[in-house]
């Protein structure tokens, strides 16, 4: 597990010292989604495996049994197989109590308590219980979520934490501590003094252990935003990121079986009435929670809404933060957002419109629940709409194109206004080739723009064409518009971006730049490209500082900062090129910028590589690369592929030292010029590196990882380094198998007969362990089909080959279709 090897090998510890410890509960606390559930399987596993008797049992909000149900839970197994006979001995006013707790059991000839004795009974059986099952062997007894366990599952836990059993029994709990009962919080506190208990609490992951838990797909950047959401937790990370859909949102929904959903549900189902509804009307308002606004949209009376939020705060689900309550996070939110019917949403959106309205709440507040509730249906609404566009301007571009949609479809008041902000909006959301229709619609409109509209359209229109590499039909546009305005400033950047003539347009912006910071970032890079560093810099210099008190023009500042980067880059100032192109992200990520994101990355990548940082460098690429293909940049695609070259050559070159895992830096690289099966080999050779923590292995492992990196160009040095590589881990180890099979085979055949016959057993004892009808699909794949065509000579369905491929990959430990053609192909040779 990521993050948890201290957790795991202190586990490991209290099984090798079973009797031998003084420790008797280990208890697992954290927040939700801090892994405990995921830690306490882990645990399972190992006791499982050395031998000892394991029971796992877990406390649910209403069980179906009243008493003691978290130990019935977990027993109820262990107790089918000992029958009537565990009870043999027990005292019969224990005995008498046990077959109503554990049905399992036949019930006892005993004579039966009073009632007031019962539970002090109950709790004597389970003790007696516990020591007799653990006779033969240690038992290792885990209990998951206690804060949810009823009061007499409590009190037993307090009775075993109080005094603890003399027999081999480890008791493994865990809770949340804010949901947990305080005399058992109390108890475990005490108890841990003695060092009875051991106390666990689980913290979050850092930043790199995150990025192990996400998709190896997922472009870096996304990662780093989405560990900074979850604050490391891992299944809040994990929620967010199969909820988020693009690059810029947080949550949408969560898939229905998404282990976080279903613990939240627990949560949800042990609130009333008052609770569901308050928690549904809250989700519709927003983040923060405003009691009587909320109750407002429920349609709940005063009293009936706090008592609904006492639920909430009592199950956890709310918190008060800086004195503002609000949902635990962002994923319970969603949750209890998708939990209330589409029609019951469409008029609790339309109710918190119209209390806000009233309330004259701030616009965008009102145009979100606008926008949601099935309007704008009358002149107020589409003015409202309108107003919340004009004021939030550039920032949001994503939410104002939806507002923008939902005016156009319904009125047709200001019309070309809203053609144009839609296109401008749409582009700066990222979707640049969606954009250049609405461009062209905006133009159909000229006669109802003024100046300053116009040129916005122009400069927009130019935007989109540059970014996506379309030079010649950018120039075009800048041509056209010169009827209606000047847009100098767009010609000088088409230029920058093109290798056109800079110094043509010099004396054209150098007076624009006087005025303009935009024009000033535009002017100290044309600058630079010149040769003309000593004046670039002086221009940077003071638009760094103008650019500091522009305000509210988000998007001209974000690519402001760009350009200045790239004029510091240009003037070889690589620390003021990482400030200003830092800043640009930062402002360009807050507002959702998309348009500007892959050029933001490119300058860094490029800037980190500068300053001899690779890993930062290939990171950003790897961003700049993912951004470039979402948003159709060409010019970003091809400048960050001659980059990630330039990088390639200087890792193999040895001319700076990668921190961290090589294997990382280079399967980032790969990823970042879309060599997907080549980034899997080097993810696979990083968690072998990861795993295997001997001296021998890892040099082992590094030499196989610089031998794949030299096969490129230097095939004699590669072989070199593959016998090196067998003479420390022998040719059949599974990472020799997962390298030779990214080099094609030819190293190791120059290896020595010797371990070219190691290298062909292993390869004849992987192929196997295919069936037939396996081996009949892997030979297909080699021959390079696709499914459906596999499907089609086989006489299979689509699905029933996926399912083959899934099994091969298991069987032979590999990841891609050409890891199976090369084993088959190897297999042809040998025979």
């Amino acid at each position: 597990m990521r993050g948890r090897t201290r957790e795991l090998e202190f586990f490991d510890h209290l099984l090798g010292t079973f009797g031998g410890s003084p420790v008797r509960v280990l208890e697992l606390a954290g927040e939700p989604g801090m892994g405990k559930t995921r830690l306490l399987a882990a645990f399972r596993e190992r006791a499982e495996r050395a031998g000892v008797l394991v029971a796992h049992g877990e406390a649910v909000g209403k069980p179906l049994m009243t008493e003691f149900a978290v130990f019935a839970d977990a027993l109820d197994d262990l107790l089918a197989a000992g029958g009537a006979r565990l009870l043999s001995g027990m005292d019969p006013r224990a005995a008498v109590r046990l077959p109503e707790m554990f049905p399992v059991l036949h019930a006892s000839g005993a004579t039966r308590t009073q009632p007031q004795e019962r539970r002090y009974w109950a709790c004597q059986g389970i003790r007696a219980l516990l020591g007799k099952l653990s006779e033969d062997a240690p038992l290792v007894l885990l209990l998951d979520d206690v804060h949810n366990a009823q009061q007499s599952s409590v009190e037993m836990i307090l009775n075993l934490v109080r005094r603890p059993l003399a027999a081999p029994v480890l008791l493994v709990l865990t809770h949340r501590p804010r949901q947990t009962p305080v005399d058992l919080v109390s108890a475990l506190g005490t108890a841990a003094e003695t060092g009875a208990v051991r106390r666990i609490e689980l913290g979050p992951l850092d930043p790199a252990d995150s990025a192990r838990l996400l998709p190896a797909t997922m472009r870096p950047g996304r990662r780093r935003v989405l560990h900074r959401l979850s604050g490391g937790q891992p299944g809040l990370l994990s929620a967010l990121a199969a909820g988020a859909h693009d690059d810029t949102a947080v949550v949408d929904d969560l898939p229905s079986p998404h282990p976080v959903a279903a613990a939240v549900g627990v949560d949800l189902q042990a609130l009333g009435p008052e609770g569901r509804l308050f928690a549904q009307a809250a989700a519709v308002v927003g983040d923060a929670i405003d009691p009587v606004l909320v109750a407002e949209v429920a349609e709940l009376e005063h009293d009936r809404a706090l008592a609904g939020l006492d639920e909430l705060i009592a199950q956890d689900l709310v918190r008060t933060r800086d004195n503002r309550l609000g949902f635990r996070d962002g994923v319970v939110r969603a949750i209890c957002y998708r939990q209330s019917g589409g029609g019951w949403r469409i008029g609790a959106h339309a109710r918190a419109y119209e209390a806000l309205w009233k309330r004259g709440a701030p616009l965008a507040d009102q145009a979100h629940h606008l926008e949601r509730s099935g309007k704008p249906a009358t002149e107020r609404d589409a003015e409202t709409l309108l107003a919340a566009v004009r004021s939030t301007g550039d920032r949001m571009p994503g939410a104002v194109s939806r507002w923008l949609r939902a005016l156009l479809e319904r009125h047709d008041l200001h019309r070309g206004e809203l053609v144009t902000r839609l296109a401008r909006a749409t582009a700066l959301s990222g979707r640049l080739a969606e954009s250049l229709p609405e461009h062209q619609q905006a133009w159909r409109h000229h006669d109802e723009l003024d100046p300053a509209t116009l040129t916005g359209l122009a400069e927009s229109h130019v935007r989109a064409l540059r970014l996506l590499g379309r030079f010649d039909d950018a120039a075009e546009v800048v041509r056209t518009a010169v009827r209606h305005v000047e847009v100098p400033l767009a010609l000088a950047e088409i230029a920058l971006d093109s290798g056109g003539d800079v110094a043509g347009l010099l004396d054209t912006v150098a007076p624009l730049a006087q005025a303009d910071p935009r024009a000033a970032a535009v002017h100290s890079a044309m600058l630079a490209t010149l040769g003309r560093g000593t004046e670039a810099a002086a221009v940077a210099d003071s638009t760094a500082e103008a650019l500091d008190r522009l305000g509210d023009d988000v998007t001209s500042t974000c690519e402001a900062l760009d350009w200045l980067g790239w004029a510091n880059i240009w003037s070889g100032r690589t620390a003021h090129a990482l400030t200003e192109f830092t800043r640009g992200l930062e402002l360009a990520e807050r507002h959702q910028q998309v348009h500007v994101l892959g050029r933001l990355h490119l300058g860094l990548a490029t800037a980190h590589l500068r300053d001899g940082a690779l890993g930062l460098a290939v990171e950003h690429a790897q961003d700049a690369s993912a951004l470039a293909s979402s948003t159709g940049s060409a010019g970003v695609a091809v400048r960050t592929k001659r980059l990630c070259a330039e990088i390639r050559h200087v890792i193999a070159s040895g001319g700076t030292a990668v921190p961290g895992s090589l294997c990382a830096v280079l399967a980032g690289l790969s990823s970042a010029v879309g060599r997907n099966d080549e980034a899997r080999f080097w993810h696979a050779l990083e968690d072998e590196l990861l795993s295997r923590r001997g001296p021998a292995d890892q040099l082992g492992l590094t030499l196989l990882a610089l031998a794949c990196l030299e096969s490129v160009t230097e095939q004699k040095q590669a072989r070199q380094l593959v016998r090196a590589a067998v003479a420390v881990l022998s040719a059949r180890s599974h990472p020799v198998l997962l390298a030779v099979l990214h080099l094609d085979g030819a190293p190791v055949r120059a290896a020595g007969a010797a371990e070219v016959e190691d290298f062909e057993k292993a390869v004849v004892e992987r192929l196997s362990l295919l069936s037939v009808r396996e081996n009949q699909v892997a030979e297909l794949v080699a021959r390079g089909r696709t499914n459906q065509q596999i499907a089609r000579a086989l006489t299979l369905s689509h699905k029933t080959v996926e399912t083959y491929l899934r099994r091969i990959f298991d069987k032979l430990e590999v990841s891609s279709r050409s890891e199976v053609a090369a084993l088959t192909g190897t297999m042809r040779r040998i025979a």
